[in-house]
Parts: structure tokens; sequence; C-alpha cells
């Protein structure tokens, strides 16, 4: 039933998106474009910048800082029907991130680390994917993850204007069974210049998501996290 409700959400999301495409005039040479949907710094809903829960190969910008709030509708009859989290990214140098993550409900806070090699500058080949490898829970409160992940961008047309990029790793978590542990991966589709739709395989649990830029800045998001439906803002800033 939830999995029907997040597609009939991301169909409306489509076709509310694709008006506001031109009452913005997003399509034209002045604004910020698909390309920059694509490489903008996402945070994933409990840790480091990736899709869902998987972590890409993408690291913050360096002086930029990236913040999320995600809220899950957690099937939990003894518990909250919610579980908050929030967190943030800044890029430290070139390839580097760190961040913290606040569990609301577990009143935990972790921290992580993510670092992308830079392979495509590094040996002067383009066509190379972004490999980053990273950790998230350093300080083992919950459970703590290692992990490393390889990042390929996939053109779909000549402009550019729709693009897929496609997201494979491996972790080692203290606790097996939990997501990220073993091989993950996933894929995420920018159908537009303002929106992207991310379907991943954690390690354990299948999950999907649709994010809307409403300003280069500024992002809202829907998905299911393992049938939980979710919801969540993304914001970043310079300094």
């Amino acid at each position: 039933m939830r999995t029907a409700w997040l597609m009939a959400a991301i169909v409306a999301a489509l076709v509310v998106s694709a008006s506001f495409a031109g009452a913005q005039g997003w399509d034209t040479d002045d604004m910020w474009g698909a390309d920059d949907v694509r490489d903008a710094a996402k945070s994933s809903w409990y840790g480091s910048t990736g899709m869902i829960v998987v972590p890409t190969a993408q690291t913050v910008v360096p002086q930029s800082l990236q913040g999320h709030f995600h809220s899950v509708n957690v099937d939990d009859p003894g518990g909250e029907d919610w579980m908050d989290v929030w967190g943030a990214n800044v890029g430290i140098t070139d390839g580097l991130e760190a961040g913290v993550t606040q569990l609301v409900d577990a009143d935990e806070t972790l921290f992580q680390a993510k670092y992308n090699l830079n392979l495509a500058e590094l040996l002067d080949n383009p066509d190379l994917p972004d490999v980053a490898f990273g950790s998230h829970d350093i300080g083992d409160q919950l459970n703590r993850v290692l992990f490393v992940t390889v990042t390929k961008d996939l053109v779909l047309r000549e402009d550019r204007t729709a693009l897929l990029r496609a997201t494979v790793g491996y972790g080692d978590v203290e606790i097996p069974g939990a997501p990220l542990d073993g091989i993950f991966g996933g894929i995420d589709f920018t159908p537009f210049d303002f929106m992207r739709i991310m379907v991943e395989h954690d390690g354990e649990n299948i999950n999907a998501s649709a994010s809307y830029w409403w300003a280069e800045w500024l992002a809202t998001e829907i998905g299911l996290l393992d049938d939980d439906f979710a919801w969540g803002v993304n914001a970043s800033t310079d300094f």
C-alpha cells in the first residue's frame, strides 16, 4: 500500500515539476541545469552524502556545508510513529568531507567521514569512475560501518538533460545483518533540471526516493525506506 502511495506521489511530483519548469524558466541558459542537480551534494538519510542509505563517491565541495532533516514513519506499536534524524556534512578539502548525524529517538550522535580519491584527475583520465572510502558511526556508538564506494555517470542525451548515475560499493559493519553490510548499490536518475529519482539496495533493503530542488541550495524529498514512508529537507551553503 505504501509502495503504491509512493509511486503515485512520484508521478504527481513529476507532473507538478513540469509545470514549475515552465513557470520558473529553468530551461533557459541563465539558470542552473541538470548538471547542477546531478552534481549537487545531497545527504543520505543517516550519514554521508549519497542516496537514501547508500553512500556515493561524491563529497561536499570545500568550504560548503550540507545539512538535512529526515523523518521516517516506522511501524513501532510500542514507540513513536516517526523517527527523526538530522545531520550535516562539511567539505574540508577537495574530496574530503566530515559530518555528524543525530538520531533523535535513540538520543545518539554519530560521526562520519568520506574521502574521494579523485582518480580521474590523478590519472588524467576523465572516463574513470569516482572512488571513495569512508566510515559511518566512527565512534561505534551503535554499529560502525567501513565502506568503499564507486560511482559512475551515464549520459543518456547529448545535451546532458537526462542523466543516470550508478553506484556500487562494499561495506563492513560491526554487527552483521545491518544495512551496508556487504555489497550495496543503486541508480539515480535526473529526468528534469530540478529532480532526482533514486532506487537502491542497501545490502538489506530496497529503498526509493524522489528529490525536488526548489533552488540550487534547497531540496525536499519523499521516499520509502524498507516500505516505511519518509520525507526530508536538504539545504546547503558556502562559507
